[in-house]
């Protein structure tokens, strides 16, 4: 029998939950987007893909950057209730969802698009994405994981059950993304109503400063994530302005099997992320951050050593022999893959939480070095230039940012220690 360490016990059981609901919706959503792709012509799935990406970047920049504010503002044993600071957050995503929706139709009135309405049904989408965060975001808190990925999955279910029904009765690039639409829509009101709803106690009814406080920290973490957001794209973008469009076709190939180990990261998170302030309170922070960085390093390792042998031959069996040079491309990006796996889960939202300027300074840091390298690797190396940098910057981020969560875990746990010597000493 596997011996599990004592500070990851506790959290096997929840981490398979969600990780396996998290798992079954990327896979899903790839096997979505393949489906659409055989029932629409290019040029309608092109417009598809464009409105179905935006609505996921508007549903993990704002809502990364509001959750996190909201999880540093609730309580370490929040009541069934959902806190002030959860109603605050819920608020600020749906008047940002408004006003993106706004934007997104005026835009559509003055330059044009070829579908009129998708691009307001894109932030829609965005927006009914948001309100579901704010429940599992509820439930996460709580730990109840069995009915986060009961939910997770429900949403999986009736994305493909709109998506397909609508292609069905109307097939066009607007019908599908309104049923990515309804399904978060609908997801997220059903289990709406699961929450208990009490009235808030005097005590709790702070109103607009709840609101103020929680997009006060959530501006450093949006700002953070969408600068983030920039240049963990900043390859793609640039290797299609500075490249060739085959170039792009290979890089844009590869990284999507080479960077899934980062997916899996981000659908650890949300098993650790609830229970990081909690834990640095209870000085149970510092052997958990040590444990589980331990092991995701240690996986890291062998999933590269592995990938690197299966990924070109995977590349061979899946795609046109046009593809066949990012079988190159893949083992070099599985570095950057591997180091998103081992700073997902922990470090990013302990920096979040202990020191949320870290990840933008260094995001902002690295742009003017990496604007230039990435235009000179895609003009003289192309696909497989512009993956070395990529796998070199993507390292040395998750090294400093590991270095600066494990210094800050000891300095928080250090402070809340004398804090509680203090405290005893006085009574």
């Amino acid at each position: 029998m596997v011996n599990v360490p004592a500070p990851l016990r506790q959290h096997v059981r929840p981490m398979i939950f969600v990780t396996g609901a998290k798992v079954a919706g990327g896979v899903s959503l790839l096997a979505l987007n393949v489906w659409v792709a055989q029932h629409l012509s290019p040029a309608a799935y092109g417009l598809f893909a464009i409105a179905s990406t935006a609505s996921l970047l508007v549903d993990g920049v704002i809502g990364s950057a509001i959750d996190a504010a909201v999880i540093k503002h609730t309580d370490a044993a929040p009541s069934a209730t959902p806190s002030t600071a959860e109603r605050a957050g819920l608020i600020l995503k749906l008047g940002a969802g408004a006003a993106l929706c706004a934007a997104a139709a005026a835009i559509s009135l003055i330059v044009g698009v070829a579908a009129p309405g998708i691009a307001v049904l894109s932030m829609l989408a965005g927006t009914g994405m948001l309100a579901l965060r704010s429940v599992l975001v509820y439930l996460q808190l709580r730990e109840r994981f069995t009915r986060f990925a009961v939910i997770d999955l429900a949403h999986t279910v009736a994305r493909w059950g709109f998506v397909v029904g609508g292609l069905m009765a109307a097939a066009s690039s607007t019908t599908a993304i309104a049923g990515f639409a309804a399904a978060a829509w609908a997801v997220a009101s059903i289990a709406m109503l699961g929450i208990t709803q009490r009235p808030a106690s005097s005590r709790e009814e702070r109103g607009r400063s709840d609101v103020y406080a929680v997009s006060r920290a959530a501006g450093i973490a949006l700002a953070t994530t969408a600068v983030g957001a920039i240049v963990a794209r900043l390859d793609l973008l640039l290797i299609g302005a500075f490249g060739t469009a085959h170039d792009a076709g290979i890089f844009g190939a590869a990284s999507t099997i080479a960077l899934a180990p980062t997916w899996l990261g981000a659908y650890l998170a949300p098993v650790f992320s609830a229970r990081i302030l909690p834990y640095c309170r209870d000085q149970r922070l510092q052997p958990l951050f040590r444990t589980v960085q331990s092991g995701l390093v240690i996986l890291a390792v062998v999933g590269v050593a592995f990938g690197a042998v299966a990924g070109p031959a995977l590349i061979e069996r899946l795609l046109p022999a046009a593809y066949a040079p990012a079988g190159a491309v893949v083992p070099v990006l599985l570095i950057a893959g591997a180091a998103g796996f081992v700073t997902f889960p922990l470090v990013l939202h302990t920096l979040l939480f202990l020191s949320p300027r870290t990840y933008l300074t260094i995001d902002l840091a690295s742009l003017p070095i990496l604007v230039p390298l990435y235009v000179v690797a895609a003009r003289q190396s192309g696909a497989i230039g512009v993956a070395w940098v990529t796998a070199v910057a993507v390292l040395v981020k998750a090294a400093i940012a590991h270095t600066t969560a494990a210094a800050v875990v000891r300095r928080e746990q250090a402070r809340c220690a004398n804090v509680q010597t203090l405290s005893t000493a006085i009574s």
